[in-house]
């Protein structure tokens, strides 16, 4: 490009020299020619280093151009194109714009067919890079993100701008109902001239005799609940609720139990404080529960107010001071026959002072629901008795706590009612539970026990082969209904019988030597093969169950029933003996060195022996 310059200098030298005469003149217009092919010569070296810096500009832009690279570019550009309007003419400058464009869309072109032509990994690895540092502020700021999302959840609670709730009084038991039959009204307004302007109805069940209708205005609510019958009463009362708790409204609460007929609760407080108490039905819409219990009463005290309000010896302050001296009667069942000029009847029922009893003295009052505590109820073996039940299902564990508190050796219970089976006292042949932990209802016979109290079981199923440790309290001891069990503590130690009910907690036993059951809990059982009866440590015979006897010289027999009083025994005359229990009585064996085998005649003479 330099020689084509010169070459141009030179031909215009040439043209000069011939359009000029004069040598001065000449001279003089060279050397102005000269400078200004100077002039022009530097600005050909300045345009060709823009060119060569919007060269560079366009290699650095990638694919992807934010928007504001984008408008600092086109800043750069109207500055540029501002230098080179002062410095080139009008055309140039758009020659090298259109150029510059030119050279971007095909760089453009050639990048995007790069980017397209690149597999999965290429792609995944150019965006983790290119984001890299945008992430690097999230990374570091990642509380200021939850603190984000906390400020959108706030941004959900209602506020001042939103539709309010409105409290309205309903008819109990007719909660539902009444807010279909609204939600039916607002969609039969709806096509009329005068719809309504509610938002929403909310009936909870937890909330008797009383709805929520959302509304912005009061007067929309009034409009809303004209002419039903339900909330007659909400004409005049609408309750507005305050903001800040339009979210407890439809707070989700745990559910509490349903109380069932025949279901044991106690009472809060009052005068029936802790009192057990027998569910006899419920009426949920009307939140009451009907109750049966031990009442109690005073009937020594004076029932007419006239006497109670004398001065005693006088002093007035004395009659005044008697009703901080209130106790608690005890708990009895009623007598009629001490109030007896003060009862009435109606049906069934005996009512004295506006109370109910029935014909054998229990209470009959209704309470409302949120008055009971309905969970956990444990009774004891005392109040089953009071209330004439017997132990079954979850009395049963009600009798185990009875049991516990009578005998040192009885289990604990845990919360639930549950025996802790860390008392028991397992021996090798035990068969037991597991109660807790991963192993749950697996069932086994233990084998062994060591030193550190661990209890070796090997599990009753056809995956497991090899014995299994436990701890104590992971275990309790099973049997099964018809098992022959005997006692090995506690009051009826020594007792063996018949196992009629299993609970973990409690069982219920048939005495070999009886027909009454007795409550025995499961840790003082121990499986018994022998069918013998108790022996008793004090009697010197050691005497069984069907064992055969020697009375005195003249009677013997056999031992057919046996308890901790007496010993029934059949004699050889066909007559049944009753005799103490620490009778001393001879226990005939038979099978020794020395004993005779007992003989018989038949009706023939023939000789009938028993070969030992």
């Amino acid at each position: 490009m330099d020689s084509d310059e010169e070459s141009v200098v030179s031909a215009k030298r040439m043209r000069h020299e011939e359009e000029s005469d004069d040598p001065s003149e000449d001279s003089e217009r060279l050397s102005i020619e000269e400078d200004d092919d100077e002039d022009e010569e530097e600005e050909r070296r300045r345009r060709r280093k823009r060119r060569e810096r919007y060269r560079d500009a366009s290699d650095v832009r990638n694919l992807f151009n934010d928007e504001a690279e984008a408008v600092d570019d086109e800043e750069e550009e109207e500055e540029s194109g501002d230098d080179e309007a002062d410095l080139l003419g009008h055309e140039d400058v758009e020659a090298i714009q259109s150029a510059m464009a030119s050279a971007r869309d095909l760089e453009a072109r050639t990048r995007m067919q790069e980017f397209t032509e690149q597999d999965a990994d290429e792609l995944e690895r150019y965006f983790t890079e290119r984001y890299e540092k945008s992430n690097f502020a999230s990374r570091q700021l990642g509380e200021g993100y939850g603190m984000t999302a906390s400020i959108q959840q706030q941004q959900n609670l209602p506020g001042i701008k939103d539709p309010h709730l409105w409290l309205v009084k309903c008819q109990i038991g007719e909660e539902r109902t009444t807010a279909i039959a609204l939600a039916r009204k607002f969609l039969a307004f709806q096509c009329t001239s005068t719809p309504l302007q509610i938002k929403s109805i909310i009936a909870k069940d937890t909330l008797k005799g009383y709805l929520y209708i959302e509304a912005f205005k009061q007067t929309h609510v009034k409009q809303a609940i004209d002419g039903l019958k339900a909330l007659a009463r909400a004409q005049f009362d609408q309750k507005l609720v305050p903001v800040d708790e339009m979210v407890d409204v439809l707070r989700v609460v745990k559910e509490s139990a349903q109380l069932k007929p025949k279901q044991w609760v106690r009472i809060k407080g009052g005068r029936y404080k802790n009192d057990l108490a027998r569910v006899e039905s419920v009426e949920d819409a009307q939140n009451i529960v009907w109750l049966k219990l031990v009442p109690r009463i005073d009937y020594e005290r004076k029932r007419n107010r006239m006497f109670e309000s004398e001065p005693v010896n006088g002093d007035p302050s004395l009659s005044a001071n008697r009703k901080f001296n209130w106790k608690r009667p005890p708990a009895a069942l009623f007598d009629p026959t001490k109030v007896s000029d003060r009862i009435s009847t109606s049906g069934r029922y005996v009512v004295f002072e506006g109370n109910q009893y029935d014909s054998a003295g229990f209470l009959l009052k209704d309470f409302r629901i949120n008055t009971v505590i309905s969970e956990g109820i444990r009774p004891t073996l005392a109040e089953l008795e009071l209330f004439n039940q017997m132990p079954d299902g979850v009395e049963l564990a009600a009798a185990a706590a009875s049991v516990a508190s009578k005998s040192s050796t009885a289990p604990k219970l845990g919360p639930n009612g549950e025996v802790l089976s860390g008392d028991y006292d397992f021996l090798p042949g035990d068969i037991v539970e597991v109660c807790d932990g991963e192993l749950k209802n697996l069932r086994g016979t233990v084998t062994s026990t060591e030193p550190n109290g661990r209890i070796i079981v090997q599990p009753s199923h056809n995956d497991l082969k090899e014995p299994i440790p436990f701890n104590t309290h992971e275990l309790r001891k099973y049997f099964e209904q018809g098992d022959h069990v005997r006692v090995i503590n506690g009051r009826y130690r020594n007792e063996t019988g018949l196992l009629l009910v299993y609970e973990p907690n409690i069982c219920l036993v048939l005495p070999d030597s009886g027909m009454s059951e007795i409550r025995v809990a499961p840790r003082d059982l121990r499986l018994w093969q022998d069918r013998a009866g108790p022996t008793d440590p004090g009697n010197p015979g050691g005497v069984q169950l069907n064992e055969f006897v020697q009375i005195d010289a003249q009677n013997a027999g056999v031992v057919i029933q046996m308890d901790r009083e007496s010993i029934s025994i059949l004699t050889c005359h066909g007559k049944v003996v009753n005799v103490k229990a620490n009778t001393a009585l001879r226990v005939v064996k038979f099978g020794g060195p020395r004993s005779v085998a007992p003989q018989a005649l038949d009706h023939n003479s023939n000789t009938i022996k028993v070969d030992i």
